[in-house]
């Protein structure tokens, strides 16, 4: 191999007299008293800070952004995702919700009229006769 290849290589790697390419951005931060990662994520949240926004209201900022480009509210695009999932699997927004309902009287070894059933019986010893039951 061409020894100046062979020299170019270790350089970077960080062998040699100045260090890899990164070492800048590490000594740099070492000398500010921070750990590397520390470094890589004060960038983000310094950005953050001088657009006025808290780191937290950055992250969520992405997402509402996407959505904002995308011509939706942000409680839209928090509802697309469970609509879109109904979508994927063959089914109508509604469909979908009663089947929360349906599956959940399953699980507790009910059919749905029985599921139904039950609400209005729970809710009549709850609060007695109403109306004109009583």
């Amino acid at each position: 191999m061409d020894p100046y290849l062979a020299l170019v290589r270790r350089m970077k790697r960080g062998e040699g007299q100045r260090g890899g390419r990164d070492r800048g951005g590490r000594e740099g931060q070492r000398k500010k008293g921070r750990t590397e990662e520390e470094g890589k994520d004060r960038g983000g949240r310094e950005g953050q800070r001088k657009k006025g926004r808290t780191e937290e209201e950055g992250k969520d900022r992405g997402g509402r952004e996407g959505e904002r480009k995308k011509g939706r509210t942000e409680e839209e695009g928090k509802d697309r995702g469970g609509r879109e999932g109904q979508r994927k699997k063959g089914r109508t927004e509604e469909e979908g919700k009663d089947r929360g309902r349906r599956e959940g009287q399953r699980k507790k070894g009910r059919t749905e009229e029985e599921g139904k059933d039950r609400g209005r019986r729970e809710g009549t010893e709850e609060m007695g006769p109403q109306g004109k039951d009583a």
